[in-house]
This record gives C-alpha cells, sequence and structure tokens, in this order.
C-alpha cells in the first residue's frame, strides 16, 4: 500500500486508518464549507509545537492527551537537550505544568511561516475526544480532587450554584462562564480544559493531515507513525479508560436536568459535527 507515495506494509487495520482519516477529512471540509463564517476561527500559533528534525505540527487540546504528545514530541526532538533538567516523570502535576509550559515555548512554530502553511507540508495532527467525556474528565482531574489552581473556580461554584464539587454545579458554572465569555468559536474564552475544540485548533482554517481521537489514541497514534515512518516511544501512555469513563458520563449525565444537557449539546454544537460524535450518546 502507498502512502505520501512510499510503500508502507499494510493490513487490515491500518488500511482501516487510512481509510478513516479520509473520512474525517471529508466532514470536516463538508461541515466547515456549510458553516465557514461561524467556524471561521484564526489559528493562535501559541496552541500548536512544531518539532521540526520529524516535521511533526501538533495542535495540543487539553485533557485529549496533549500530556502524553508533549511528552513523545519532547523526547524524540532534537532539541532536548535545552530542556535536559525538565523533570517528566508522570504523577506530578507540578512536573506536567513544566512540561506545558517549556515544551510548547521550545518547539515552538517559527516565526517564518505560520501554522496553516506549515500544516500543509508537515505531519500535522490534533486529537480530539467526544465532548462529553471530556467534561467528565476535566471534572475529575479538576474539580474533584481539589486542586489549588482550580480553588477559585469551586469557589465560584459554591457562591453561584450552592455547590463547589458537584457535577452539575461544574455544568452551570461552564455554561455560565459561556454566556459571558463564548459570543462566538472565534471569541470564545472559556479554560481550556472545556474550551470547544474548534476555538482551541481551528479546524477550518488548518488543514490537518491526520485527526486521532482518543478513544482509540495508542493504536491510532501507531498508525500515524507507521504512514509517516516515526518512531513514537510511547514512553508515557495515555490513560485509556473507554468504559469506565463511559459509564461514569452516562451516570452524571443522565443526572443532569435535560435543559442543561441540551444548552451543553448547543455550545459543543460544532465539535459534534466536526468529529462525528452522537450528543446523545451517553444519555
Amino acid at each position: 500500500m502507498y502512502v505520501n507515495g512510499t510503500k508502507v506494509p499494510a493490513d487490515d487495520q491500518f488500511r482501516s486508518f487510512i481509510k478513516t482519516q479520509k473520512y474525517r477529512k471529508w466532514v470536516i471540509n463538508h461541515v466547515c464549507d456549510a458553516r465557514n463564517v461561524v467556524l471561521k476561527v484564526p489559528p493562535n500559533r501559541n496552541n500548536f509545537i512544531f518539532e521540526p528534525s520529524n516535521k511533526i505540527l501538533f495542535c495540543r487540546n487539553a485533557k485529549v492527551g496533549s500530556t502524553t504528545m508533549l511528552i513523545e514530541i519532547f523526547e524524540m526532538s532534537k532539541k532536548h537537550g535545552d530542556l535536559k533538567n525538565l523533570d517528566h516523570i508522570p504523577g506530578s502535576n507540578q512536573k506536567n505544568e513544566n512540561i506545558h509550559e517549556n515544551v510548547p515555548e521550545m518547539l515552538s512554530v517559527p516565526r517564518s511561516t505560520t501554522a496553516s502553511m506549515l500544516a500543509r507540508r508537515s505531519v500535522s495532527f490534533s486529537i480530539v475526544r467526544h465532548p462529553f467525556t471530556r467534561i467528565v474528565s476535566a471534572y475529575n482531574d479538576k474539580i474533584v480532587p481539589k486542586p489549588d489552581q482550580y480553588q477559585r473556580v469551586r469557589s465560584e461554584m459554591k457562591e453561584m450554584f450552592g455547590s463547589g464539587t458537584s457535577f452539575e454545579a461544574f455544568v452551570r458554572y461552564i455554561l455560565y462562564k459561556a454566556a459571558k465569555k463564548c459570543s462566538s468559536y472565534k471569541r470564545c474564552f472559556l479554560d481550556n480544559h472545556w474550551l470547544p475544540f474548534v476555538s482551541r485548533c481551528s479546524y477550518c482554517q488548518v488543514k490537518y493531515k491526520y485527526i486521532l481521537k482518543a478513544e482509540n489514541f495508542s493504536q491510532e497514534l501507531e498508525n500515524l507513525g507507521k504512514a509517516e515512518n516515526i518512531s513514537f516511544n510511547m514512553s508515557y501512555h495515555y490513560r485509556q479508560k473507554k468504559g469506565d469513563t463511559g459509564e461514569l458520563t452516562k451516570s452524571l449525565f443522565r443526572s443532569l436536568p435535560k435543559n442543561l444537557v441540551e444548552r451543553l449539546q448547543l455550545l459543543y454544537v460544532a465539535d459534534f459535527k466536526l468529529f462525528s460524535y452522537d450528543p446523545n450518546e451517553f444519555l
């Protein structure tokens, strides 16, 4: 099987991956053509990292394997010596914060070009997941364990909605902030952990070569590496817990008032359409 002009050994799984990628890009183009004005979001170069030795361009969506990919790309970069003191052993929020601060700075998009232009001549990709499982993941990671950096969010939740830890209060908080800070996908200033994907990675302006899904992350990343002859070490595996996360998402969303779910569906409608996710999957 030939991919990008190079013969690649292909099994059924790899062939399926290539076919799926073509379909995903077709869907994105179709949705973008139909709603071009609404979904037109200028790319922000600060949301991308570029690894020149393998010509990898990656747009980071929070709560979708971004830490994993920063480590993977950092470790394959010839610039790793500049970050030799970066402690990236999994399990520490402080260490993860260092990763998200330092790696994008060291592997930034060159000033001589733009993300849109670079995407056409690089191994450009982004990772997405079902918007509702992402919200649940953010809730479990930022609200339930009570990390210090999200104390303000919990305080606002408690003041406005009577609870600083309940899932319903968290959803109400997201919708409240969206009403004030997200007038359009172009001007949406929500926390990155629940910001719509389209507002972060400009899918109608940046023509990505690959769109990966977190639901099958490890296999899709392996196939991307196979297609582009790139070896991913997978030294820090993205924690795929599809079954557990799916059941928890179903439980939490079925406990919400119907009007809140409908408002969330509207907030993330572009993500549902662009990436063919079913807004009713967990209801």
